[in-house]
């Protein structure tokens, strides 16, 4: 019978997990069972009541997002068509079309064969419907649509149907109830349990969760959690289902309210759990609620995580030893124990238990298809960091002083830069974890572990606990994460464990639980499955029950993750182009970059933050690397609209600096080193219309002579030499300068136009000044060739808008500058004859200066960002793209080698929200 299927979509992922939580207790009065929940066979699986069906049916015809994506899957456009087909009554027009007008509608799922469930529909008859009207209803509104045969059983007609498109159904009336399945052998069954004297209506722990269930929700669900795994196999890999005892004997009835949120579908309510210690909840029952702090340090691409509380360890060890004894796992335990312990020559579980203060977890972070495991981390809450790692350092002295071996071979360092070394220590045993905290934990291979912010944390090897710091490092934490933190509104701060999965990230993991026909159902319909993004479930101890709820988040968008070396989660979001900077005293690279909220950053190759700095203003220009004192040690130079920053290695400003400007910058500033000497000049041009010339001390240089420009600049001056002469080149609205260095006048242009606003002079070295050429456009992009004696020749291809970018570079290297020009959404290559090479359309208009890369001699690319799109382009000179491209990204970029024997170049980006994006690209 597939009618249930979507409610049993949702309320199975409740029984997959069987933990649930939120901190909202709401005082309901206690309610009568329903009468007619009495004629449900005692060995239902689960029970749905669902007690205003006309709504829901008018709800569903509405089509809500979460349920639009439900009817892709094959199941529940059948159950759609059911729903519709049980909604045709309502056609009917007389009474019996009334008869589910405010009416309770029971579904329950019971055993229809080995691991096959099946469902049974019971609808109580109002006292205005007579019986033997519904039945002559029903049996003209199947008339010439199935063959209906009558039978007796038991005292009761039962009616068969065959339809014609050979599916068969069977009803009776029973007690006054509609009872109708596609199952006649369970139709019968309802029929012996009206006869029996015993019913749920007298199982105590039924009536206890049945009491508080909300009578306003859409749905009540209750499930037989004594009869999980029965549930469970007919969609779950049984070897998976057999290797937990908990799902033979979790808990007993479950009660949960169903209600509908937009974006949201909750299921909440209560567990009975009786005083047996066979029922694996009496693990959580005398525990405190607490809130877990493992958010702050598991990772961003964490699949799913399990925390639990365990406040009080003496009482977890007690019950989980009388949980294995009453499950006969308890010899089990106690021999593998003692193996543990000859095997390290220490009692294993006192320094397993003695490090836990208040909370364990289960997690699994960046899945790998072919290795799900492979980032199965074991969590441990520890009271002290430096005690933890005491106690693990004495565990391996005794063990490899008992095994004469040496210590430095089980203690280690991961080692992720300066003032980010973390001791690594490899353990004797790996297979532990599920022996003392339960089988679910057995995923965990622990023979690695790290103490961090006072966390234990358990991995497979170096590598994996690596990746896991790394991302702590990053601020790659759920904590930091918006769609984590957005989700988390539907929990509760508090309570004694939660189960959550990243629908999206977890999919190999759902795959491995289930059955392989079920998984191959299920991946047909992937991109669906991905939309009900994260589902969560919480437990919270109240008196002598466990509060659950169960939150599924519907997301109609997923946006793919980008496929990056590493993502450095910053303040705010990035807008400059991050520049690669040398680390002078190990020689590697580093990226500098500031934020949208003027915080700068310093970043080693491994994406970790090496400091930040606050600052008042945006910095314009460039950053530059100098030598100051001339001892080899690089400072960082730059500036903003006010000031002239030079920031040492470590962050701190340099003495003098920053200095203030006498004028509000126009544009960064200019750094020239005329002789190679390290004599730095610093040209700052300024909205008074100056040039203002520093040292590198942050003093004004004596001897500069210009006088001026007649509009303030919008590109920093340009330091170009041809032969033993230099000059200092620059434009501003109308005019072309030609200097020296004192600030004279070297050429004056034959020709002034007004040169194009985003455009700097491209150099051209000459044999003499005849040869040597400075090239732009003009406003409408008009090619000007100004050399260096004066003269200024043209070169016209078409209007250009004001707001285009020009370059003038040997693009497909063939040791001939191209004129390439950016305009609107459009990019254009021409050679010196004017022949159009090739042209490139972009989705939108191009807003950011474009980048010309030089890989070698014969490998040279254009780099463009699209802002609108967060799309970044690397093209080629056929007008093709580099393997790999667009990639997402949203700020200028940067492209380096990192490593000098790298067969791979970096590129670095503002990405999506506040990272920092790194993109490996060959």
């Amino acid at each position: 019978m597939k009618k249930w299927k979507v409610i049993f979509v949702i309320v199975l992922l409740a029984a997959i997990a069987a933990l649930a939580g939120l901190g909202l207790f709401g005082n309901k009065e206690d309610r009568t069972v329903t009468e007619s929940i009495g004629l449900i066979p005692v060995d239902a699986n689960m029970i749905i009541e669902i007690r205003d069906f006309v709504s829901l049916s008018d709800r569903l015809k509405e089509e809500p997002n979460y349920w639009t994506d439900l009817c892709g899957f094959p199941n529940v456009q059948s159950l759609k068509r059911n729903i519709n087909l049980l909604d045709s009554i309502r056609l009917l027009g007389n009474e019996t079309g009334k008869l589910l007008d405010s009416q309770t509608l029971i579904v329950s799922i019971h055993d229809a064969g080995k691991n096959q469930l099946g469902a049974i529909f019971l609808i109580p008859i109002p006292e205005s419907i007579k019986s033997e009207a519904l039945v002559k209803d029903l049996q003209a509104m199947f008339e010439g649509k199935a063959d209906i045969k009558l039978r007796e059983y038991d005292n009761h007609d039962i009616y068969d149907l065959k339809m014609l498109k050979g599916k068969r159904y069977a009803f009776a009336v029973v007690d006054r109830n509609l009872i109708w399945s596609r199952n006649s052998l369970l139709v019968e069954k309802v029929v012996r349990q009206s006869n029996t004297d015993i019913s749920l209506i007298d199982n105590a722990d039924f009536q206890n969760t049945y009491r508080t269930a909300g009578e306003k929700e859409v749905a009540n669900v209750y499930i037989n959690l004594n009869r999980l795994r029965n549930l469970l196999l007919p969609f779950f890999n049984e070897s998976m289902v057999d290797k937990h005892p908990a799902f033979n004997q979790y808990a007993s009835w479950m009660t949960l309210d169903l209600s509908f949120k937009e974006k949201t579908i909750n299921l909440n309510g209560f567990v009975a759990v009786s005083d047996s210690s066979s029922m694996y909840l009496q693990h959580l029952m005398d525990q405190e609620s607490i809130n877990s702090g493992f958010e702050t340090i598991l990772p961003e691409g964490t699949a799913l995580f399990y925390t639990q509380s365990i406040s009080d360890v003496k009482e977890f060890k007690k019950v989980r030893k009388e949980f294995l004894s009453e499950i006969k796992y308890l010899d089990y335990f106690d021999e593998n124990d003692i193996k543990i312990q000859q095997k390290i020559h220490s009692n294993m579980a006192d320094f397993v238990y003695g490090s836990t203060e208040d909370e364990i977890c289960f997690a699994i972070s960046n899945i790998n298809q072919l290795d799900i495991f492979q980032n199965a981390y074991l969590l441990i809450s520890t009271q002290s960091k430096s005690k933890t790692q005491e106690m693990i350092e004495e565990l391996l002295s005794t063990y490899t002083t008992e095994t004469s071996q040496n210590m430095d071979d089980y203690v280690s360092t991961i080692d992720l830069g300066v003032n980010h070394q973390y001791p690594l220590y490899r353990l004797p045993v790996g297979n532990w974890p599920g022996l003392y905290f339960g089988s679910f934990y057995s995923a965990v291979q622990a023979d690695y572990c790290i103490v961090i912010n006072n966390y234990l944390v358990f991995g497979r090897n170096k590598a994996s606990l690596t990746r896991f710091v790394n991302s702590v490092l990053l601020n790659k934490t759920l904590e930091k994460s918006p769609a984590f933190q957005d989700f988390k509104k539907n929990l509760s701060r508090q309570s004694q464990a939660t189960f959550y999965v990243n629908v999206q990230k977890a999919i190999p993991w759902i795959q491995s639980i289930l059955n392989q026909q079920s998984a191959q159902k299920l991946m047909k319909h992937e991109a669906i499955l991905q939309h009900f993004h994260e589902f969560a479930v919480q437990q919270v101890v109240s008196e002598n029950m466990i509060y659950h709820n169960i939150a599924i988040q519907h997301r109609e968008i997923q946006f793919e993750a980008p496929h990056t070396v590493w993502e450095s989660r910053l303040d705010t979001s990035v807008r400059m182009k991050p520049v690669i900077v040398l680390n002078h005293n190990s020689n590697e690279k580093e990226i500098m970059v500031q934020d949208v909220n003027h915080n700068l950053y310093l970043i080693n190759k491994n994406g970790i933050v090496l400091w930040k700095i606050p600052m008042d203003e945006e910095i314009v220009g460039e950053i530059h690397q100098v030598d100051a004192f001339k001892n080899r040690k690089l400072q960082y130079l730059f500036n903003t609209r006010t000031k002239i920053y030079l920031i040492d290695r470590l962050g701190n400003h340099v003495e003098r600096f920053p200095v203030s400007l006498r004028s509000p910058a126009s544009c960064g500033l200019a750094l020239f080193d005329y002789d190679q000497s390290r004599d730095y000049r610093i040209c700052v041009p300024t909205e008074d219309k100056q040039l203002y010339m520093y040292n590198i001390e942050g003093n004004l240089i004596s001897g500069w002579e210009f006088e001026g420009s007649e509009h303030p600049l919008t590109i920093p001056p340009q330091h170009i030499r041809n032969k033993s002469k230099d000059y200092i080149v620059f434009h501003d609205k109308h005019r072309i300068y030609l200097l020296n260095r004192k600030g004279e006048s070297r050429v004056q242009p034959k020709r002034q136009f007004s040169a194009s606003k985003r455009n700097k002079f491209w150099f051209q070295v000459g044999s003499n000044d005849s040869k040597a050429v400075i090239t732009t456009t003009d406003k409408r992009g008009v090619v000007f060739h100004t050399y260096l004696d004066g003269n200024v020749d043209t070169v016209f291809f078409h209007p250009y808008s004001e707001n285009h970018f020009f370059m003038y570079r040997d693009f497909n290297a063939d040791s001939k500058p191209e004129y390439i020009f950016f305009d609107n959404k459009r990019m254009e290559v021409y050679d010196e004859n004017k022949k159009e090479l090739m042209t490139y359309d972009f989705e939108n208009n191009i807003s950011v200066e474009p980048d010309y890369y030089k890989f070698s001699s014969s490998n040279h690319k254009i780099g463009i960002v699209d802002e609108n799109a967060a799309k970044m382009y690397l093209i080629n000179p056929d007008g093709s793209l580099h393997k790999g491209f667009p990639l997402t990204g949203s700020s200028p970029f940067s492209i380096s080698y990192m490593d000098d024997h790298s067969d791979h170049f970096n590129l670095f980006v503002g990405g999506k929200g506040k990272f920092l994006y790194n993109y490996e690209v060959k």
